[in-house]
């Protein structure tokens, strides 16, 4: 059988079959159309979601299921309007402080400025430095690349991982489960008196204690002085204090724990309720 499409030579005498004729107009149509939705076509890849476009920024070659900090986007609505609404993808750096809550994890390994696929939300397994057997949720450990590290709240939800402590594989989630770290993620906290003083006229309280999620069966923070840096909360310079049982806890900015708050009250003796000192005592009656 005659192939209808088969190109000629030159000098040889030209004849179109209707077959060719028909398949070079159905190209042109074809060929048009394109053109005329190509602000409408998106990339196949924009219907998963979870799964983004990064430029390895990082200065060095990067694994797959490396951790890399969200950077600018690869376009801008600047520099092409109708493919930074089409192409979603970022730059993706060595992450900092500012990248907590903010991050994706490869999904291809990436020589540097390379650009390949990464999760941005979504299931998928990762390493994580595991430092608390009881936290069940990771943010990005800042400065490295290699894996997450756990915390008592964060955006990655652990759905599973290897026992043990240190660097653990594990299946996470990544969303914004509790929101960015810091003063406004709050959590409410049990604390247990291991040591320290009630304070007198003339000394602060020292009160020390063991902080415990509500419902954890481990300690979050151990023989801490709620005073002493990080923590936030402030003490009379002097006086009696009666301990706490209840308090406060937030997140720093690497995802670690400090206290806010605690109840603490005002400790008073009933001596200085019934008999309160006179410091100006009035003589004897001669």
């Amino acid at each position: 059988m005659r192939d209808a499409l088969k190109k000629v030579q030159a000098g040889q005498r030209l004849e179109i079959p209707a077959v060719a004729y028909n398949a070079f107009i159905d190209a042109v149509r074809a060929q048009r159309a394109a053109q005329h939705n190509v602000l409408q076509d998106t990339q196949v890849d924009f219907r998963q979601a979870d799964i983004v476009k990064v430029r390895n920024q990082s200065g060095l070659a990067q694994d797959r299921f490396a951790v890399l900090g969200i950077d600018e986007p690869l376009i801008s609505p600047s520099d092409n309007l109708a493919e930074f609404k089409n192409q979603i993808g970022f730059n993706a750096i060595v992450p900092d402080s500012s990248h907590v809550g903010r991050f994706v994890v490869l999904l291809d390994p990436l020589a540097v400025s390379s650009i390949g696929r990464a999760w941005c939300c979504g299931v998928f397994p990762v390493k994580v430095l595991v430092e608390v057997d009881s936290y069940t949720f990771a943010d990005l450990e800042i400065g490295n690349t290699s894996r997450l590290k756990t915390t008592n709240s964060g955006c990655a939800q652990i759905l599973w991982r290897e026992a043990g402590t240190g660097t653990r594989w594990a299946i996470v989630r990544l969303a914004n489960t509790s929101g960015p770290a810091g003063d406004g993620n709050v959590f409410p906290v049990t604390l247990s008196q291991v040591g320290g003083a009630d304070g007198t006229r003339t000394t602060m309280a020292s009160w020390t204690y063991n902080v415990r999620k509500l419902g954890a069966a481990v300690d979050l923070l151990s023989a801490i002085n709620p005073t002493s840096a990080p923590h936030k909360y402030k003490r009379e310079s002097l006086g009696k204090r009666t301990t706490a049982n209840f308090g406060l806890c937030a997140l720093d900015e690497s995802g670690d724990p400090f206290l806010t708050w605690i109840n603490e009250t005002i400790g008073v003796s009933a001596c200085d309720i019934i008999d309160p000192p006179n410091p100006d005592p009035e003589p004897d009656p001669p």
